[in-house]
């Protein structure tokens, strides 16, 4: 745990209104205000059974505080987060269930300051938490697959995904079906190395069938890369036309599905004007989109065109220096990119 973040949540304990009586109360804000003062002299609290100044002594205010009144939730909750330092993690449990916290507390702490920050392994502490304060919530094991995600420990992230996915089968759903099975598919197809484009494709499908994301971006972009893995597939022309439209229809300020539809319409028919429109749309929601560049130069590579192919390929390149299919292609037609 960070100190900041658990200093935080700490004075909001002392601040919190509750039932608690006064004396309980007093008891209770001196033991917080010795463990926010200790997180501030350590600034970081170590790994569970570190020794932390004042511990002891808090515990006991706690303790006293939640004699005098089991309905002091700011005392529980103090206690929970000295027994999770102190390695004692089914104590803090149970605590926090006494303080009233719901898994929700544990998500918001996971994921609206950490990740946030860039620090994934502490969000993945506290849906991890999550997960272990509430093991039958969809959402805690959807958190806690997401924070996975930035640690590339994919077969983790896949088993915690079709765990929230068997949780929202059977209760009513937290998160949406539609946006589990979406994130999955995107690992499949995006982070696991190989990809695993078959498992993509299910989950992809699966999602759709659902039908309730979370976000409408999502929505579109399973539309999107279902119709994408057809594309590179050379499977179903038609039904990528159709995916990539209705992506389009579900968020037409999307970039993405308008130049996959020009390529699909170009492999479809050859038609390059047709092609060359849809992708012009996305360049003007995007101007410097270099998977636009990209396609039309592909469109003029297959056109015999290949100063423009060539062009499209270097501006690619200005825009992305990492794109290697536009090295490649640039190394092909006999010059170094």
């Amino acid at each position: 745990m960070a100190a900041k973040l658990l200093l935080a949540i700490i004075i909001a304990s002392i601040v919190t209104v509750g039932p608690a009586s006064l004396i309980s109360r007093i008891v209770s804000n001196a033991g917080l205000l010795a463990l926010a003062r200790s997180l501030v002299q350590e600034q970081i609290i170590g790994a569970a059974g570190s020794n932390v100044p004042n511990l002891i002594n808090t515990d006991r205010w706690l303790e006293v505080a939640t004699s005098l009144d089991e309905t002091n939730q700011g005392a529980w909750r103090g206690l929970g987060f000295i027994f999770e330092m102190s390695g004692q993690r089914v104590d803090a449990i149970t605590a926090w269930q006494q303080a009233g916290l719901t898994v929700q507390d544990f998500v918001i702490w996971g994921g609206h300051y950490p990740v946030h920050l860039q620090r994934p392994e502490e969000a993945l502490y506290w849906h991890t938490l999550a997960t272990e304060f509430a093991p039958n919530s969809d959402v805690a094991w959807f958190h806690r697959a997401w924070s996975q995600e930035s640690l590339g420990s994919w077969q983790d992230v896949l088993s915690a995904y079709e765990k929230a996915i068997q949780l929202s089968k059977q209760d009513r759903p937290t998160v949406g079906l539609g946006t589990i099975y979406y994130r999955k598919g995107m690992v499949h197809q995006w982070m696991q190395s190989p990809s695993n484009l078959s498992s993509a494709i299910q989950s992809y499908e699966a999602a759709l069938a659902a039908g309730d994301f979370v976000l409408r971006t999502e929505n579109a972009d399973c539309y999107t890369r279902l119709g994408q893995i057809l594309q590179w597939q050379a499977h179903d022309i038609d039904r990528q036309i159709d995916l990539f439209h209705k992506a389009i229809a579900t968020d037409p300020t999307y970039s993405t599905p308008y130049v996959l539809l020009g390529y699909a319409y170009y492999l479809h028919d050859g038609d390059v004007n047709v092609a060359m429109a849809q992708i012009n749309k996305a360049l003007i929601l995007v101007p410097n989109y270099p998977s636009a560049y990209w396609y039309l130069g592909e469109i003029y590579l297959s056109e015999g065109l290949t100063t423009k192919a060539r062009e499209m390929y270097q501006k690619v390149l200005s825009l992305n220096p990492d794109f290697e299919a536009a090295q490649h292609r640039l190394q092909e037609l006999g010059q170094v990119p």
